[in-house]
């Protein structure tokens, strides 16, 4: 009919719609494409360093690396010398025993003391002096010596044989005083009295080597 016409491009808009819906659809799949591949190349393209190998250290060792003309990376082992230790006992490594030497025991051994009872005074000591020699008044002379010091004096005598040396013969329990009398009685060597019943307590016999 002249004047009325179809509504121009409705057919033609729904068609663009579906053209340009389809590029869109195509476009995002060659994208997701693209990137997928990429992800895949990526470590062919860029591949990452080869893992280092690690060697377990064993006692006495240590384990170092060096890289070769490959930059493969081989493991070096070195042997440590043990630790010698100098005039002690040895430690050994944590975990195990550690041994100590004991130290040196020293033993003192204390002789028994034996305490003398109280000297007695010259009073309480009788003392006889008998003279062996040829020489006259050697046993008077020290008999007077001893008496001016207070001791206990017997009448003194001669005695036979003649001897060279000169002794002070003590009682049983009067070794302390006859080494008191030594000191007044110069030259004369003190002994225990060899009687069984002595007349004194101190018995001195003066001999040729004595000189007064």
């Amino acid at each position: 009919m002249a004047g009325k016409h179809e509504a121009p491009g409705t057919g033609e808009f729904w068609a663009g719609l579906i053209r340009h819906a389809t590029m869109i659809v195509l476009g995002v799949g060659i994208v997701l494409a693209l990137v997928f591949a990429v992800v895949k190349l990526l470590p062919e393209w860029f591949p990452a360093d080869p893992p280092v190998p690690t060697t377990p250290i064993a006692a006495g060792t240590s384990s170092t690396t060096s890289t070769t003309a490959d930059d493969t990376v081989q493991p070096v082992r070195t042997t440590i010398p043990p630790a010698t230790s100098l005039g002690s006992t040895p430690t050994t490594v944590a975990g195990s025993t550690s041994t100590t030497a004991a130290p040196a025991t020293t033993t003192t051994t204390t002789s028994p003391t034996t305490t003398v009872g109280s000297e007695r005074s010259p009073g309480e000591i009788t003392v006889k002096v008998l003279n062996s020699t040829r020489t006259s008044g050697l046993a008077a002379g020290v008999t007077a010596d001893l008496a001016a010091a207070g001791y206990q004096m017997e009448e003194q005598d001669n005695y036979s044989p003649t001897q060279v040396d000169s002794f002070i013969y003590y009682a049983p329990g009067f070794q302390a005083e006859a080494l008191t009398v030594q000191n007044l009685v110069a030259g004369t060597k003190v002994a225990a009295n060899p009687a069984a019943a002595p007349s004194a307590d101190i018995l001195i016999i003066l001999g040729t080597s004595f000189s007064g």
